[in-house]
């Protein structure tokens, strides 16, 4: 039926919500629209966004009532960074116009930042290793040597 079952109160003390997938796209998408919901004319949202170094100022997600003030760039290992990202209210919300804003930041959802985890997992970046990956192998491999 769609609803939620009540937890027992003897089960609440180390119970774990379950949870469902959420596609960054959508939760971008909601951040968004509930930023130029919530804030004042003004008022900023600051988000990490992770990104591979192929992502451009282009890719960033929209939002009409939402401009970007900041887009800060800071790389983790070869292959993948993250961006801290400032935005700033700079137009009133209508709640008419509601469903037109969340089609216009989805639209933004299909630059690919839509599709990170599957880039990052994919033969795009198969060939890359990240800085504890690669000292984790070295270690392994003189653990081998010296160890015959």
């Amino acid at each position: 039926d769609g609803k939620a079952k009540p937890v027992p109160n003897e089960m609440r003390g180390d119970h774990i919500p379950q949870t469902q997938q959420y596609a960054v796209e959508d939760v971008l998408v909601d951040l968004l629209d509930l930023a130029a919901r919530s804030l004042r004319l003004g008022g900023r949202l600051v988000y990490w966004l992770p990104t591979t170094y192929d992502f451009t100022d282009a890719d960033l997600p929209r939002h009409p009532c939402l401009g970007t003030c900041a887009n800060s760039e800071q790389p983790l290992t070869q292959k993948h960074g993250r961006r801290l990202i400032t935005m700033e209210k700079v137009a009133e919300y209508d709640d008419a116009e509601a469903g037109a804003y969340k089609a216009s930041s989805m639209v933004s959802a299909s630059a690919p930042f839509a599709r990170l985890r599957e880039r990052m997992e994919g033969d795009e970046l198969a060939g890359s290793l990240d800085r504890r990956e690669k000292k984790r192998r070295k270690l392994e491999g003189c653990t081998e040597e010296g160890g015959s």
